[in-house]
């Protein structure tokens, strides 16, 4: 290899060397945004969330400093509704039906809200619930189906039910 070469090759080393160094760089110096929210009245701190709190991030919030303070509460995510400044996860417990809320605005998370309609408006939709939460085989199951809405709910008999409600020119199922 003569010196001419030697030297192109040097060069090309060194070039790739400094790429992949370069390329290193922005990761050491990247720093996560931390977000300091209310919980139930205590600070915590959140990485990777930032304001103002969409459905995703409340979701996050609750995942992790909800769930775990309430095991015995189930969550229901795909029933996140946002009211007012406010995102509301249905939860339900022993104490009926309630709501975790989220204020998009600051972040502030209650991580259960059961009694204060005044400030949470109970949502106006169809709820079905049973005289026990546990039956023996052959026991007859009783269901009662409250409709708070000025729209009709059909009920269509087959091995199982199902329910619709009519919005908005379309069938919904319950």
């Amino acid at each position: 290899m003569n010196t001419k070469t030697k030297v192109l090759v040097g060069i090309l080393a060194i070039g790739l060397i400094l790429i992949i160094l370069l390329s290193i760089q922005p990761l050491k110096n990247t720093t996560q945004t931390e977000l300091k929210i209310s919980v139930d009245g205590n600070l915590k701190v959140m990485h990777t969330i930032q304001l103002p709190i969409d459905v995703i991030e409340a979701r996050t919030i609750v995942e992790k400093f909800c769930e775990p303070e309430n095991q015995d509460n189930a969550y229901g995510y795909d029933t996140i509704k946002k009211v007012d400044d406010k995102w509301r996860i249905q939860i339900v417990n022993m104490n009926g039906m309630c709501y975790a809320t989220v204020n998009v605005k600051s972040g502030e998370t209650n991580c259960e809200k059961c009694d204060d309609v005044k400030l949470f408006p109970p949502f106006e939709e169809v709820t079905i619930t049973t005289d026990k939460t546990e039956y023996g085989i052959g026991e007859t199951v009783k269901t009662t189906i409250r409709n708070p809405t000025d729209k009709p709910i059909y009920l269509h008999e087959h091995d199982s039910y199902w329910m619709y409600y009519w919005n908005n020119n379309t069938w919904k199922e319950i």
